[in-house]
Formats: C-alpha cells, sequence, structure tokens
C-alpha cells in the first residue's frame, strides 16, 4: 500500500472533528461515511493502478516508496472514495464533493502520467529496461515506451 490512511482522512476532512455537511468521514458518522476497510481497499486499488501505469519503467515493488508515489496514491485514493461516496449520497448534499474529486484526481493522474512517460523521474529508484519485442528482423519498443520505432536498417 503506497498511500496511508491518516492522509486519506486529512484529504477527506481537513478539519480534525469536522461536521460540515456533505463532507465524507471515514470510519465515523456523517452524511457520508466510508468504513476504514473501504478505505484501505480504495489505497490498495490506487496502489494497483499506480504499479499498472509504471511497471515499464520501474522495478517493482520499490524497495523504499518515493514520496510522488505516496502523494498520487493518497490523492487517487480520496477520488475513489468520493467517487463511490458520492452514488449513495442525495445530490443536492455531495455536489461539490464532485469538484473536490476531480481535483484530487487531475493533480494525481497528471503527476503519474509525466513519470509513466519518462518527464518525470524518480530518484533513488531503479529504472527497468524498456521491454522490446521482435517481429521478423524489426524489433519494436513496447507501446508506452519511449521506443515504438523501429531500429533504422543496415
Amino acid at each position: 500500500m503506497y498511500g496511508t490512511l491518516p492522509i486519506v482522512k486529512q484529504l477527506l476532512n481537513p478539519r480534525p472533528y469536522g461536521t460540515a455537511a456533505g463532507a465524507i468521514f471515514i470510519g465515523t458518522s456523517g452524511s457520508a461515511t466510508a468504513g476504514t476497510t473501504f478505505a484501505k481497499n480504495m489505497l490498495i486499488d490506487a496502489g494497483t493502478f499506480i504499479n499498472g501505469m509504471i511497471y515499464h519503467r520501474y522495478k517493482l515493488p520499490f524497495s523504499t516508496i518515493p514520496n510522488e508515489i505516496h502523494f498520487i496514491a493518497n490523492r487517487l485514493a480520496a477520488a475513489y472514495i468520493i467517487q463511490a461516496c458520492k452514488l449513495y449520497t442525495a445530490d443536492s448534499a455531495s455536489n461539490f464533493l464532485y469538484d473536490k474529486q476531480q481535483t484530487y484526481e487531475r493533480e494525481a493522474m497528471t503527476k503519474l502520467q509525466a513519470i509513466a512517460d519518462g518527464m518525470e523521474i524518480l530518484k533513488g529508484v531503479q529504472n527497468e529496461d524498456v521491454p522490446q519485442t521482435k517481429f521478423g528482423d524489426l524489433e519494436f519498443g513496447v507501446p508506452g515506451s519511449v521506443n515504438v520505432r523501429p531500429n533504422a536498417g543496415p
């Protein structure tokens, strides 16, 4: 698990004992609730999604998890929780949560896409060699890697 439950709780409700209408409380009561087990499952889902995006660029699992990955996982998990809770909350009570979810998801996906595309590099993490695929005499890079063109012929 790349994210942490206390950070996700803080993202979803920055007030320690918040009672704002429409807020999502994890493991407590409120207008919408998400239990801690559900929140942990969303953290696991976020980690799985991150692994799927960067497996071709970095050796997984990480020996030490970079801060950027923590950042992405926490925001993706918060966005997943808001999406799920919004399905079961009256629209008038949870309307503002959609904007919050979009913001968290946009922040996380922009950073994750830059890492997956090699525009940003995770320092202190071992890079994975770009996997190659051969087709006859031509050798192609795997889609999503930097090299997707065939090697120049003789």
